[in-house]
């Protein structure tokens, strides 16, 4: 399964982003290769329309779940249409988030 957790920081230790489309990193990662993809998100300081763009990014990237602090309605929306599965609400650090998997 490929998972996408928001991360703070371009590392596994950072903190999970509480935010979705404004998100400063996109931890990808691959648990059966076991790989670890880092993605800054370029999306992040965009006027509007983030969450579609960022959503997008997933889609690109073929995750299958995302684990995040808070999704807004619309990059919701893109996600389930792509059937995406979305954990909202997290919080701690990324690699704990990826050693819960």
């Amino acid at each position: 399964m490929i998972v996408c957790i928001t991360s703070q920081n371009n590392s596994t230790d950072s903190e999970i982003d509480p935010r979705f489309g404004r998100a400063a990193y996109f931890i990808i990662y691959d648990t059966e290769a076991k790989k670890t993809n880092i993605i800054k998100n370029d999306n992040m300081d965009g006027s509007s329309g983030v969450g579609i763009q960022s959503a997008q990014v997933m889609i690109n990237n073929k995750v299958e779940y995302v684990i995040t602090g808070n999704i807004g309605p619309k990059a919701g929306s893109a996600l389930n249409a792509a059937n995406i599965k979305v954990k909202e609400g997290a919080t701690g650090k990324v690699i704990d988030a990826i050693n819960s998997l």
